[in-house]
């Protein structure tokens, strides 16, 4: 009895929808200030399956700040992830132009980490598109280091 008097006491009142954006934008600018200071006490891998998870998230605020965070983590399946979820055609034009945005800087900051089959969803994605997310697409494809003979060939071909 005495332990469960005691949790009742300390437990709190469970939190509403609103604070829990709050929350959750708050913990996605701190994992930003962690992953941009490379600090040794904290190490921002430790988030990884979080941030991947938020990359799914229906709040595009929350999506926006886990790419920009996993655009800072080096290594293949932060970038991966990130294209994942830029090439993925079921989320809306301007997400994805922010998920490419945070693509091309992560091959800025970490060099090109993608798998042969993002980098064809890529091209596909500069064939099909137009206006904005066609120049997002080519910007991540320009980060990628990729070679620009197939889009020189798409673009002179139309």
């Amino acid at each position: 009895p005495a332990v469960e008097q005691a949790v009742a006491r300390n437990r709190g009142e469970p939190i509403d929808a609103k604070q829990a954006i709050a929350f959750a934008q708050r913990a996605v600018e701190l994992l930003q200030d962690i992953a941009g200071r490379q600090s040794s006490v904290y190490n921002v891998h430790d988030a990884m399956p979080a941030l991947v998870q938020a990359l799914s998230d229906d709040r595009r605020k929350i999506v926006h700040g886990a790419a920009n965070v996993l655009a800072m983590v080096p290594g293949p399946d932060a970038q991966r992830a990130v294209a994942d979820a830029a090439l993925d055609l079921k989320r809306g034009a301007a997400l994805r132009r922010v998920l490419l945005n945070s693509l091309a800087a992560c091959a800025t900051n970490h060099g090109p980490q993608v798998t042969d089959h993002h980098r064809a969803k890529l091209l596909d994605l500069i064939q099909k598109s137009k206006g904005k997310l066609a120049i997002a697409a080519a910007r991540a494809h320009g980060a990628l280091a990729e070679p620009t003979s197939n889009v020189v060939k798409m673009l002179t071909s139309e």
